[in-house]
């Protein structure tokens, strides 16, 4: 009877338990790397450093050289960090993937484990 209510569990409310548990972590991965302020933000300033232009074209040139590079810091920097993200969640879809696959096979893998103990 015990068995019974495992398995009418396992491949109901536990298989629907693992599914939501992969979707979890995905939404964490996702949201541990803030992608979408990520996306937004792609091409500000790094740590919103920015140079007010001087006076004369030295000072402006030097005001437009140095945003620039901030900009470009800035891109490069949350650029590894979408790529990181993109590895991770791709990781975390993966391994969710295969709980939910292997999920099926697990109760059989146990039987068939304990019968192998006996038997040898």
């Amino acid at each position: 009877m015990i068995a019974l209510s495992l398995f009418q569990w396992w491949y109901g409310a536990g298989w629907k338990s693992a599914i939501r548990h992969g979707e979890k972590r995905i939404f964490d991965a996702y949201r541990l790397f803030s992608v979408p302020i990520i996306l937004r933000t792609l091409f500000s300033p790094w740590r919103r450093v920015t140079t007010n232009p001087g006076p004369g074209v030295d000072g402006i040139l030097r005001a437009v050289i140095d945003n620039t590079v901030s900009r470009l810091v800035g891109f490069l920097a949350r650029f590894i960090v979408l790529v990181t993200s993109a590895f991770v969640i791709s990781v975390a879809s993966i391994v969710s993937l295969l709980e939910i696959v292997l999920w099926v096979f697990i109760p059989a893998g146990v039987i068939g484990l304990f019968l192998l103990a006996v038997i040898t």
